[in-house]
């Protein structure tokens, strides 16, 4: 009996052996086949290593396949056909699962691929996440159809979930509010990838939006993750869908300035406004007045806005009309004030008694 087992186990790896190489090289050929399919999306060399991960697998599923058929003219004992039964099944179709997996990076490529062509920012956040939903939907069905395969009765393990299912449920709140408010966010879009954001006090770029939180980029460079479920609650002030950018200042002049002075430093900062390339040009939302008497100075506003799409031509702007304004200031010979005190001595002798 023990020659017979040591023959059988020699006769099962050496079909095994065969099988494996076989499949090895079949699996090759194949997959260069269903390269060529995708050769009109121009991205050989992108799509090549994704294509590669699935060999492995593939050919682990093709090797099992030819064994199948040759093993029962190999003269393998029965009593070993329901323990090899069992493991072809298993391995057979985790190394489906795989290729499914691997071989639908391709679909999930092409879509990213499309988004990015797109100028809506939404399907650059919604493709990753349909990814992940529907990679995990299909490991959940291989499984099912994995159990099924080893006589499990699958209906009594779904029905012992839903049971503890719903303990689980109490314990996954925070879950189940962080996918209820991603859902939210995609529906109402308050913000995308992208948006400068100011949330909860902080401040940065939208960098990622997952199932459970969304990632922003801080100025700072550092990386906040805040859960959907609160961000859904908050007041989140979107800066990325501006419109204009808001320049608003205070200008301070001395107190010596004569009132002729001080008219003519408001045209020219009128016109400075009206010439400037990026600020708006509508008299109702360009503002220069002089404002108020302050304790040190006499105060001219200054109101405009900047049409830029972002915040460093916003900058660039910022500077230019801060020369500008220095330029002006210089060609109406005002002085700029900075806080000052004046101190009057009265005249006399003071008495000592």
């Amino acid at each position: 009996m023990g020659n017979v087992d040591i023959q059988s186990v020699g006769v099962i790896a050496g079909i095994l052996a065969g099988s494996v190489a076989i499949g090895w090289v079949l699996s090759w050929i194949l997959l260069k086949l269903f390269g060529r399919l995708f050769r009109t999306w121009n991205a050989t060399a992108e799509l090549a290593p994704i294509i590669h991960t699935a060999q492995r697998p593939l050919a682990v599923v093709l090797a099992l396949a030819l064994s199948r058929v040759v093993l029962p003219f190999a003269g393998v004992p029965e009593a070993w056909e329901q323990y090899l039964q069992f493991g072809f099944d298993g391995l057979t179709i985790l190394s489906s699962i795989l290729i499914v997996l691997r071989l639908s990076d391709v679909l999930w490529f092409r879509l990213r691929q499309r988004a990015a062509r797109t100028d809506s920012p939404v399907d650059d956040a919604l493709v990753p996440l349909v990814e992940k939903a529907a990679k995990f939907l299909m490991v959940l069905f291989g499984l099912v159809v994995l159990l099924q395969s080893w006589n499990f009765n699958v209906t009594a393990i779904l029905a012992g979930v839903s049971i503890g299912g719903i303990a689980f449920a109490f314990a996954a709140q925070s879950t189940i509010a962080n996918l209820f408010g991603s859902a939210m966010i995609f529906v109402d879009r308050p913000f995308q990838i992208g948006d400068w954001i100011r949330v909860d006090g902080h401040d940065g770029t939208v960098e990622a939006i997952g199932f459970r939180s969304t990632r922003i980029r801080t100025f700072a460079n550092s990386v906040i993750s805040i859960p959907n479920g609160k961000l859904a609650d908050m007041a989140v002030d979107n800066m990325g869908l501006r419109q204009m950018r808001r320049y608003q200042t205070m200008l301070g002049l001395q107190y010596d300035s004569t009132p002729e002075q001080v008219d003519t430093f408001v045209r020219t900062l009128r016109e400075v406004l009206m010439n400037h390339p990026t600020t708006l040009k509508d008299p109702s939302q360009t503002i220069v007045a002089f404002h108020t008497y302050d304790a040190s100075s006499l105060n001219v506003m200054v109101n405009t806005y900047f049409e830029v799409p972002s915040w460093r031509e916003e900058m660039e702007s910022r500077h230019q009309l801060n020369l500008a304004i220095m330029k002006a200031a210089a060609e109406s010979n005002v002085q700029f004030a900075f806080p000052t005190r004046t101190v009057h001595i009265a005249s006399g002798t003071d008495q000592i008694h």
